[in-house]
């Protein structure tokens, strides 16, 4: 199913089909909430990159290195056998005055690592943001994976149209139906689930 069929079916459920613009909105919210709501492995993004081989603490432009950068799932400088773990930029020090190390934080647009022992790359993974579909030649080639779960889509997307009309009841209904339908896709796409 294209995203061309999927806004079809939901202006076929919402009985409105002059809301064209609309339903292409309410598809790019639906997905982005499916997307957020969920870590799935289908978003991971992975790669090494290069780093300062000289330098212990170093920052990361996310805007550069890391396209459509959403949240990092981790970060392993090359020779490190264990990942660098998350810290509170206001607790780089502990109360003795030490500086924690084999760590990273968020600080603004970058991405800051402090390290124990050198390296030349970090090898990472990401979770990236799905792209707004904008255009008719894009909503009739788009790929994204979130097609495969049409109905979950359908419903959330069918939530929004009728919340801008002004029907909260049918939004209501169809937004429960969206949510119990990506709790079980979840099960199935989601990264780090174990599968029997």
């Amino acid at each position: 199913m294209t995203l061309g069929e999927l806004r079809s079916w939901i202006l076929r459920t919402v009985k409105r089909p002059e809301l064209t613009h609309e339903a292409l909105d309410a598809i790019n919210y639906a997905i982005e909430y499916a997307a957020i709501d969920g870590d799935y492995a289908f978003d991971l993004v992975e790669g090494t990159l290069a780093i300062d081989p000289q330098a212990y603490a170093q920052s990361i432009v996310i805007a550069d290195e890391f396209p459509l950068f959403r949240k990092v799932k981790y970060l392993r400088p090359s020779g490190y056998n264990k990942y660098l773990g998350w810290r509170d930029p206001a607790r780089i020090f502990d109360k003795n005055g030490c500086e924690a190390t084999n760590c990273y934080y968020m600080a603004g647009g970058n991405i800051v690592i402090k390290l124990q022992v050198l390296a030349a790359s970090v090898l990472y993974g990401y979770y990236a943001t799905h792209e707004i579909v904008t255009s008719q030649t894009d909503i009739n080639t788009e790929t994204s994976y979130m097609k495969t779960m049409p109905s979950a889509i359908h419903e959330l997307s069918c939530a929004y149209l009728w919340d801008t009309i002004g029907n909260e009841a049918e939004s209501q209904r169809a937004e429960r139906r969206g949510i119990k339908l990506l709790m079980m896709h979840k099960t199935d796409k989601q990264d780090g689930v174990a599968h029997s």
